[in-house]
């Protein structure tokens, strides 16, 4: 396993249960595919489909990271190319509730290699996150009426689809309020009341404070921001779109939107690492009983699916991180042996 010095331990131990992760799941498709029988249907999917439906998921991401580079540049001289290596090089530690071990670990890369405060690479990707939560937000109330009235839907999947919302909905506040001063003196002294017991909460009282001042310095960017947040929701509903095709599943669009909101709040469900397996179990329910998709053909689009969100981003951000890594420390060691004049 690679050391990890000057980084912290947390850092280390993200990469490791990423990588323990990333196997579990291939290990498990592996075995469901074997057993199910649906490996001879999954040999039938368009690789050129599959890849291009892997390429939208991370064009997704790559829209995302340029919205908070965007914001990053306003202060700092730092390339894009940089700042999308850094971005991509994170994704890794998205296995944690609302992905924000990734944002942690962006903002640590950011500091280590560009000398930019983690304050401010943090708020860069509170601020787009809180966005890009408030366009899920919005495609989810319209979508979850129009399924409540006119489909019926199991009880544990209202359950679940409602605390994934519950989390967007309460994420977006946090994130966007402190656009507001007075949100965001309320929201600090909510975290100082807890601090006695909590001491992170008394960061993030602090943290509040300024993250509302840099806020209101990025009000005219705002809805440019919010624009390229739909741009990569869009990216990652073609992945969900493509990972069907590939297997020649074709629903309507009206469909197609309303499932993927589904999993798209389902993503956010609390202390589940990216939604997993309670995506692909509801999946399964309402593909089968809903489209009367054979098994075969729903575990097989899991597979790919699966791959295109999580296997192949998490696999390229492991890659990445370590060669940044490698790169970093023989910089640091070219640097202490360097003969001092």
């Amino acid at each position: 396993m690679y050391q990890f010095n000057g980084f912290k331990s947390s850092t280390a131990k993200s990469f490791q249960k990423a990588l323990i992760a990333l196997l579990f799941l291939i290990a498990i498709f592996a075995v469901i595919l074997l057993y199910t029988g649906s490996a001879n249907e999954l040999k039938k999917a368009n690789p050129i489909i599959v890849a291009l439906a892997s390429a939208s998921f991370l064009a997704s991401v790559i829209v995302w990271s340029i919205a908070w580079a965007w914001l990053i540049r306003k202060e700092h001289p730092v390339s894009y190319q940089d700042a999308l290596l850094v971005s991509l090089s994170s994704m890794f530690a998205s296995f944690t509730p609302i992905q924000l071990g990734t944002d942690a670990l962006r903002a640590l890369l950011l500091r280590e290699r560009h000398k930019v405060s983690f304050s401010k690479g943090i708020s860069a990707s509170m601020l787009v996150k809180g966005l890009k939560f408030l366009a899920l937000l919005i495609f989810s109330v319209f979508t979850i009426m129009f399924l409540l009235t006119s489909v019926r839907l199991d009880l544990p999947i209202v359950f679940f689809m409602l605390s994934g919302l519950s989390i967007v909905f309460l994420a977006a506040l946090l994130f966007l309020l402190p656009l507001n001063k007075r949100a965001a003196m309320l929201i600090s002294k909510i975290f100082r009341i807890f601090s006695a017991r909590i001491k992170i909460f008394e960061k993030a009282s602090e943290f509040f404070i300024g993250y509302s001042d840099y806020l209101r310095k990025g009000n005219s960017s705002i809805a440019y921001l919010f624009l390229l947040c739909i741009a990569a929701w869009f990216f990652e509903f073609l992945a969900f779109i493509l990972s069907l095709y590939s297997l020649n599943i074709f629903l309507p669009l009206e469909s197609l939107a309303a499932f993927f909101v589904i999993i798209a709040v389902l993503e956010r469900v609390p202390f589940t690492p990216r939604g997993l397996f309670l995506v692909e179990v509801t999946s399964y329910i309402l593909l089968s009983s809903r489209l009367a998709i054979s098994q075969v053909q729903i575990i097989s689009f899991l597979a790919i699916f699966d791959f295109a969100r999580l296997v192949f981003p998490t696999a390229l951000s492991l890659v990445l991180f370590s060669l940044w890594h490698r790169n970093s420390k023989k910089e640091a060691d070219n640097n202490a042996i360097s003969p001092k004049i």
